[in-house]
């Protein structure tokens, strides 16, 4: 049957069945961008906790004098100067009552348009704009999905973390700019120009993490395999330099930099290799994956081999041919220097809390850059292969996405647990700060130090803050005004625990007045067909003394209502009574519009 079709026949089928796949690929990749953005969106932390609260109290002591405020600004945390995420967060003050929406809202964006930089003006720019609409989707989406993972939940979501999204942002505009210029041939303007853009980056760089001087040593780098003129790769070199002992002089190590070659090796190739793999539970309490950790640690080493070997390989490749593998490979290998620079800085300052703390989450989006420059790098060395010339990113971009696909899809199965019970913890600690409940395990959950913590709530609770502007009522206001514009609905569900909490497990942040409680039953509501957000107890007198979040899982709800349920019906919190236990329950929908009366304790609706 063949023998009747013509060449050209067959040749537009391959090309429409190549596009179909294309698209399959991408429209795959685009589903798990868009379900980590979604549940971004549903899931968000109600306070500051550890570094965050305490950096945040540091802002709050400040405000008053302009003077304290700037040397904040500009102060270390650890071995970082934050700068620009604390920028970042003065705005967050006035857009969302210092809920810490901006941080997160940013990070995703700067992200989106770090991917959007790389796709329009690395890539495109050198395939041509002849590139057909189902490359273009397949490109752009793989590129977006190295960045807005579900294995980068600790960047995207912990508010705390957005350094680390506008560091990479910082770097691939270094790389796309170095990349765009013919760096062998570049004219005395040329370098200058160039050279202004890279201080004015680096500058910008050292307010945002202890890894800046990584921007002028991968510039220093690139120029160098690229046969610069030797004065300009002097000069970078001696900048680069420059930076490095300014950053190491004016900031401090957290405990003794590591000195043992083996560990910092071992350390590198984990930092390298791990942003899409997970090895420890935290901040979960418990494992949510399979692969062991030896299997893990072996399966990172391997990938973190390949990013260190395509760096070297490459520079060697560039330093016998100044232009092989064009502007792409140019900017990923000034990509892959940056990674492999930080991997090793972190070796140094941090192998000493164990080789798998090079695995830890909070540098897997950054360390995500490395597997960039890898597919970068390989794009631009297939281009230079007869055989790949006409679509030299299709073989490199399959078998990303044939590493990439399965272990995002996995990572988003995981995660999203990880991270949900994380916030969930953290719901139920602002709970108990809203209420002013003196509950020690709770409370430390945000932060150890009890004087700090009561100094911090100080400040946002008459100001209307963080969590104390996510209700629109306080304790012991009438429950009448809260009800009074929401309407009645039928709902099942239960009040199942009142109980005091026990003298020991309490702590004297607070010594706020009244009996220290924990409630806790299941709800759901009929016509939202959803759980509610919030239940509100009310004492005798219809004064509001206890709140709760729907932030557990409930075996009686699936029980009385005959189905699993795939989301949190179960709800608990806190509750803080003078006389006697609260008298009555009240389930709140997430929309503000519906409310519900529940039954006594130990009834079910």
């Amino acid at each position: 049957m063949t023998d009747f079709v013509s060449d050209g026949d067959q040749r537009a089928a391959g090309r429409h069945l190549v596009a179909a796949i294309e698209v399959i690929a991408a429209t795959l990749a685009a589903s798990v961008v868009a379900a980590t953005l979604i549940w971004q969106w549903r899931h968000y932390f109600a306070m500051p906790f550890y570094d965050d609260l305490f950096d945040r109290l540091r802002f709050y002591r400040a405000l008053p004098d302009m003077q304290a405020l700037l040397a904040y600004l500009i102060s270390p945390h650890n071995e970082h100067r934050i700068m620009t995420t604390r920028l970042i967060a003065l705005a967050d003050e006035s857009l969302f009552s210092g809920r810490e929406h901006t941080q997160v809202i940013v990070t995703n964006l700067l992200q989106a348009a770090s991917a959007y930089i790389i796709y329009r003006f690395v890539f495109l720019a050198e395939l041509g704009r002849d590139v057909g609409v189902s490359r273009r989707l397949l490109i752009g989406a793989s590129i977006l999905l190295l960045f807005i993972n579900p294995n980068h939940f600790y960047t995207l979501v912990v508010p705390f973390q957005a350094q680390h999204a506008i560091m990479a942002f910082l770097a691939i505009v270094a790389a796309t700019i170095t990349s765009r210029t013919t760096l062998s041939e570049m004219s005395p303007r040329e370098q200058s120009r160039l050279l202004i853009i890279l201080l004015g980056i680096a500058v910008v760089a050292t307010f945002t993490l202890g890894n800046a001087p990584a921007i002028l040593i991968s510039a220093a780098a690139t120029a160098f395999v690229s046969r610069c003129r030797r004065g300009f790769v002097a000069l970078l070199a001696v900048l680069a330099v420059a930076h490095t002992v300014i950053v190491l002089v004016t900031t401090h190590a957290v405990g003794a930099p590591a000195h043992d070659p083996v560990k910092i090796a071992k350390f590198a190739l984990l930092y390298w290799g791990a942003p899409f793999l997970r090895f420890e539970s935290w901040p979960s309490p418990y494992v949510t994956w399979g692969p062991s950790e030896r299997v893990g640690a072996d399966l990172a080493g391997v990938f973190g081999a390949g990013v260190l070997l395509t760096a070297v390989g490459f520079g060697l490749l560039r330093l016998l041919r100044p232009r092989f593998g064009g502007r792409v490979a140019t900017f990923g290998f000034m990509i892959l220097v940056v990674v492999v620079v930080t991997g090793l800085a972190g070796a140094y300052s941090r192998a000493q809390f164990g080789i798998l703390e090079g695995a830890n989450k909070k540098y897997a989006s950054f360390a995500a850059l490395g597997w960039l420059g890898v597919a970068a790098v390989f794009v631009g060395v297939a281009r230079e292969r007869p055989a790949f010339q006409r679509r030299p990113e299709l073989p490199v971009l399959a078998v990303l996405l044939v590493v990439i696909l399965p272990l995002s899809i996995l990572g988003y199965m995981r995660e999203t647990r990880i991270w949900q019970k994380m916030i969930d913890r953290n719901w139920e600690a602002s709970l108990a700060v809203f209420l002013h409940i003196d509950d020690h395990g709770h409370l430390h959950d945000l932060y150890t130090d009890e004087a700090e913590l009561r100094t911090f709530v100080a400040y946002i609770e008459p100001r209307g803050r963080g969590i104390f502007s996510d209700f629109p009522f306080r304790w012991g206001d009438d429950i009448q005004a809260v009800l009074a514009a929401r309407r009645p609905e039928s709902c099942r569900g239960g009040v199942e625990q009142i109980t005091q909490i026990p003298a020991q497990d309490l702590t004297d942040v607070f010594k706020a007045p009244g009996t220290a409680g924990l409630i806790s039953g299941w709800a759901w509501m009929q016509k939202e067909y959803a759980p509610p957000e919030t239940i509100v107890a009310v004492d005798g007198q219809n004064h509001i003394v206890g709140v709760a979040r729907t932030t557990r899982t409930s075996a009686s709800a699936e029980e009385w209502l005959g189905q699993k349920i795939d989301q949190n019906v179960g709800w608990f919190g806190f509750a803080r009574w003078v006389g006697p236990p609260p008298a009555a329950f009240f389930a709140l929908s997430a929309d503000g519009e519906h409310v519900c009366a529940f039954g006594p304790p130990g009834s079910i609706r």
